[in-house]
This record gives C-alpha cells, sequence and structure tokens, in this order.
C-alpha cells in the first residue's frame, strides 16, 4: 500500500529531498476539503462579519508581536 506522500530529487538543494503528495496523498487532502468547507460554514453561521474581522486583526497583532 502506498504512502500519501513521497520524496523527490531537490533541484535547488542536494540534501534537502522535496516532499510531494502522491496520488493517494492528493485524494486525502481533497477529501479532507470537502469535509472541511461545510464545518468552516457551520462554524462561521451567525458570527457577523465585523467581528471576524475584528478577532482577524486581533490575531494579526499578536503574531507579530510573537515573531518580534
Amino acid at each position: 500500500m502506498g504512502g500519501i506522500v513521497s520524496f523527490e530529487t531537490n533541484p535547488h538543494h542536494k540534501r534537502l529531498p522535496l516532499v510531494v503528495l502522491t496520488s493517494k496523498g492528493k485524494k486525502t487532502y481533497n477529501d479532507e476539503l470537502t469535509l472541511y468547507g461545510p464545518l468552516v460554514e457551520q462554524l462561521a453561521d451567525g458570527l457577523d462579519i465585523a467581528d471576524i474581522g475584528a478577532a482577524r486583526r486581533v490575531l494579526d497583532a499578536l503574531r507579530a508581536k510573537l515573531e518580534r
């Protein structure tokens, strides 16, 4: 049984291989996206767009502070 990722030669770094999705990995990823979309919609249902924007700005500000 094949895995979800494979390693390929990295033309930009001889000792560091590229990690790429296999066909099974791509299918798994796409299947998860199919499940993720409705879940996100359900979580956001009833939230005001302005509140979502405010939360995003707060999270962005916190991340910027943590990155310093």
